[in-house]
C-alpha cells in the first residue's frame, strides 16, 4: 500500500527531535485522526540552517515530516513557505486522496514555523 521510501522515513526518520533555540516553532494537529506535528526551524544567515520535527501520528504524517525537514534546509523562508503537497510525494509517492490531510497536517506546522521565524527577524529590525 505505503512506497518503499515512505516505510523507510516512518521506521527510520533522520529530521526527528528537538531543536533548541528554534527561531520559529509550528505544530499542527488533527482531533479527528489524532496525528499531531511539531516542526522547528533554526536560521543563519536568513535561510533555514536546521529543521526538526516530533510528531505522533500515522506513517505518512511522520514520513511527511521528516522529508519537509529534509527539504527546508538551505531554503529561504519564501521559498519554505510554498512548500506543497506535491514536493513531499515526489521523495515519498502518491498518497491516497483520503489521507491527504496527514500530509497538510505537516505542511500547516512549516507554515505556523515560518511565520514565527519571520516574525522573529521583524522584530529584530525593528
Amino acid at each position: 500500500m505505503y512506497s518503499q521510501q515512505l516505510l523507510d522515513r516512518f521506521l527510520s526518520p533522520t529530521f526527528d527531535g528537538e531543536l533548541p533555540g528554534c527561531d520559529g516553532l509550528g505544530i499542527e494537529g488533527n482531533v479527528t485522526c489524532g496525528d499531531v506535528v511539531h516542526l522547528a526551524i533554526r536560521l543563519e544567515a536568513n535561510r533555514v540552517a536546521e529543521a526538526k520535527f516530533r510528531a505522533r501520528g500515522c506513517a505518512i504524517a511522520i514520513a511527511a515530516a521528516d522529508v519537509a525537514s529534509e527539504l527546508l534546509q538551505g531554503e529561504t523562508l519564501t521559498s519554505a513557505q510554498v512548500m506543497s503537497a506535491s514536493d513531499i510525494q515526489l521523495i515519498i509517492g502518491d498518497i491516497p486522496q483520503e489521507r491527504s490531510s496527514c500530509v497538510e497536517i505537516v505542511l500547516g506546522a512549516l507554515r505556523a514555523a515560518v511565520e514565527q521565524a519571520r516574525a522573529g527577524l521583524t522584530s529584530e529590525t525593528a
